[in-house]
């Protein structure tokens, strides 16, 4: 029964928007299911997991607060209460098309009140932009020199991208995922750019950024 769920979940991806509400403890093939929505949002209180973190901890695996909503980076929100989590689910819901055929919505809308200013901090670049109050950040938790939201502008549904000064593999990863899942439903996407480059190389693995801006590239293609 969890390989047909999967099934059908891998079988609508990109077709029909999935948004994924974690509450409490969610663990194996359900927290794989989850985690393959397009939008996963916990409560602060929730568990997310594959394999449980006492039976990781007994085999060696020492993971600080493994499973719980502040350790999941792939959650796109992490809500302090069930009843937010569920109201920003029913926001993000209403800004995405209903399917991958389907234009985004229209809403009606404010002007932004704040001005675009030369070196603003991501989140502040795009409030300058999208239509006041519009937004709805995503995955803030992880990659957190770039910051990705749903938001509106001019009453039109918008994904938006804004860039920190440097972005590490994280941050690459975590614009990736989101520009897919705007491409994924037609939803536009805005980006804001203002970065100095990529961070200095740790690893021969990451060399020199060459990777991350090769799947940025290929990514918004």
């Amino acid at each position: 029964a969890s390989a047909k769920l999967n099934a059908q979940i891998a079988k609508v991806s990109g077709v029909i928007p999935q948004v994924a509400v974690v509450l409490g403890v969610c663990g194996g093939t359900s927290a794989l299911s989850a985690a393959n929505a397009d939008v996963c949002i916990m409560a602060e209180g929730a568990e997310l997991f594959f394999t449980a973190p006492f039976t990781s901890a007994a085999k060696g695996d020492k993971v600080a607060d493994a499973g719980t909503a502040a350790a999941a980076a792939k959650a796109a929100i992490v809500a302090p209460t069930a009843e937010e989590a569920a109201e920003k689910a029913a926001h993000i819901v209403g800004l995405l098309p209903a399917n991958n055929l389907t234009g985004p919505a229209i809403f009606e809308f404010e002007q932004p009140t704040a001005a675009l200013a030369a070196g603003a901090e991501p989140a502040k670049a795009a409030a300058a932009v999208v239509d006041k109050d519009s937004a709805v950040e995503l995955y803030a938790g992880f990659g957190k020199s770039v910051y990705t939201a749903f938001a509106t502008v001019g009453g039109n549904a918008v994904g938006v991208v804004a860039t920190g000064k440097t972005l590490c593999h994280n941050c690459v990863a975590k614009a990736s995922r989101f520009v897919r899942l705007c491409d994924a439903f037609s939803v536009p996407v805005i980006t804001i750019v203002d970065t100095e480059g990529f961070v200095p190389s740790a690893t021969d693995d990451i060399a020199g950024g060459i990777r991350e801006a090769a799947r940025l590239a290929a990514t918004y293609a």
